[in-house]
């Protein structure tokens, strides 16, 4: 009310204290959280529209129904690609029957995975048995390596260091050991 006449509440807001004022009580009561002047709750955006849409479920909080702002870390999702929720290493994205979507965690010996805990894409030097695997196949996890420190953690593993042959480092040209690593 303004005076005598009465002024339309923001659309969010099923009762105000004045047009630019705070709400009182909102009109999608489920959604909407009063205490912050009808904002929509966390999972949820404001379209415009009275209720509140839902985020996409991989989605703590969202723009629109498909770009993310935040990800809910105890889901094992991190944003990546600016609005995309994406698994964690060490997850991989499991789509049940029912359109849900839930982070799965790979295999110890896995960095990454990709539709089971054992399809590693990636894979953890620390936990990989050296002992099976022959100079050529050692040289395939070497090179695959991202960090400097998976290297640094690789080379100086007393088990690796004993495997390391003379023949093994006769066959390792110098340009392997000098690849670049991100």
């Amino acid at each position: 009310m303004n005076g005598t006449s009465c002024v339309k509440c923001p659309y969010q807001c099923q009762t105000c204290t004045s047009p630019n004022g705070a709400c009182i009580t909102c009109v999608d009561t489920i959604r909407r959280d009063r205490t912050q002047n009808c904002r929509c709750l966390t999972g949820f955006f404001d379209s415009g529209a009275l209720n509140c849409s839902a985020c996409s479920p991989t989605c703590l909080t969202c723009t629109n129904a498909s770009a993310c702002t935040s990800c809910d870390a105890t889901r094992f999702r991190n944003l990546t690609s600016g609005t995309l929720c994406s698994c964690i290493d060490g997850y991989y994205e499991l789509f049940g029957a029912d359109q849900s979507r839930t982070c799965v965690k790979c295999n110890p010996e896995c960095l990454t995975c990709t539709s089971s805990p054992a399809n590693c894409v990636r894979c953890d030097p620390r936990e990989i048995e050296f002992q099976e695997l022959d100079p050529m196949e050692f040289l395939l996890v070497f090179v695959n390596l991202d960090t400097t420190q998976q290297l640094m953690d690789l080379v100086f593993n007393p088990t690796v260091m004993l495997i390391l042959s003379a023949q093994l480092v006769n066959k390792v040209s110098n340009s392997v050991f000098n690849v670049k690593l991100h």
